[in-house]
């Protein structure tokens, strides 16, 4: 995943992969989609998040959907604590 992409976005696109390889014969688990291929693949910024999700979430009976909603509130409370902590980037904000 590139840093400068959104949870969203790249699971977004994770999926059309998924979908595309199972219209080819290549069926991927969710779990498999979820573990091997979504949450190792994210940017060294979450790995926070990813160990605590690891460690509390049965990643075999969690969906895709439940663990990229957990992501995209973590990725969420990123953002505001960055604008919080960026009086200068809240100024620009609100002059335009």
């Amino acid at each position: 995943m590139p840093d400068n992409d959104s949870i969203d976005a790249y699971a977004t696109k994770l999926s059309g992969i998924a979908s595309k390889s199972a219209t080819l014969g290549e069926v991927m688990s969710e779990h498999q989609a979820c573990k091997k291929k979504f949450l190792t693949s994210l940017p060294r910024c979450f790995v926070h998040i990813v160990a605590a999700l690891e460690q509390v979430l049965d990643l075999k009976s969690t969906g895709f959907e439940d663990v990229v909603g957990q992501l995209k509130a973590y990725e969420e409370r990123i953002k505001e604590e960055d604008k919080a902590n960026n009086p200068q980037e809240n100024l620009r904000n609100a002059k335009d």
